[in-house]
């Protein structure tokens, strides 16, 4: 069987030419479905004109179209030397940090240990202001990459958790109760009870918002027996809790 051809015209022939020319330098790439190619290539034959034409013209500049956007778009982040960071004024550093982080989020989903190795040689004020910074910034899925970016990492967690905890962490769950910051929620009462209690403690104690108190206790509600129980024994918590 043979279907009929089609002319093309002359303007559209430099192109189809290009074309072809790459699509059988590229027939035996792993991307390329080979019995697809002999079946086109049998039922659209192509005239001895574009034959001919095909094996003598070299194909003009073409874009790798195997790699994705996203992996070229995370080859052009460029990270700013954190000397030239450190030598900027306390709201400039937070600032450069900030959007330093979001790239990482939002291009790689992913944030580099030794970005977090620089953000801990900042001062407990000037991090306390990186993270309220974040609060307005970052989404609840971008929350929570960026904890399993340092829960992974043991020395940089035990180092930041109290600054994420007050600072990032508690203020954006207020939203909203989600199971993934639930997850999030389990995970620091095991690394980090003390605090993460003792914030609590002053959550519900300085909070007026009914929906707000709900959406906590509905996270606490979630948290291993042990720890509810540790809350409760504060006298304090414990009226708090009833009381909403």
């Amino acid at each position: 069987m043979s279907c009929p051809t089609s002319s093309w015209s002359e303007n559209t022939k430099p192109d189809l030419i290009n074309f072809l020319k790459l699509a059988n330098q590229n027939k035996t790439n792993k991307y390329c479905n080979i019995e697809e190619y002999n079946r086109l290539k049998k039922f659209f034959p192509l005239d001895e004109e574009i034959k001919k034409t095909l094996s003598t013209t070299e194909p003009i500049d073409y874009i790798d179209i195997t790699n994705s956007d996203e992996e070229n778009i995370c080859s052009n982040v460029i990270v700013p030397p954190i000397n030239e960071i450190k030598d900027c004024s306390t709201n400039e550093t937070t600032s450069n940090f900030k959007e330093l982080i979001m790239d990482y989020l939002r291009v790689e989903e992913n944030i580099p240990e030794t970005l977090f190795e620089e953000i801990l040689k900042l001062s407990h004020e000037t991090r306390e202001e990186l993270f309220q910074s974040l609060v307005k910034e970052i989404s609840l899925e971008e929350l929570g990459t960026f904890w399993n970016s340092f829960n992974i990492r043991r020395n940089i967690r035990e180092c930041i958790i109290k600054n994420f905890i007050n600072t990032l962490f508690l203020p954006m769950i207020k939203q909203k109760h989600t199971y993934v910051m639930g997850i999030i929620f389990k995970e620091l009462s095991e690394y980090n009870k003390t605090d993460l209690k003792s914030t609590l403690i002053q959550e519900f104690t300085k909070e007026k918002d009914v929906k707000i108190i709900h959406i906590l206790l509905q996270y606490v509600g979630e948290l291993r027996c042990d720890f509810r129980s540790a809350l409760l024994s504060e006298k304090r918590a414990f009226y708090l809790i009833l009381k909403n």
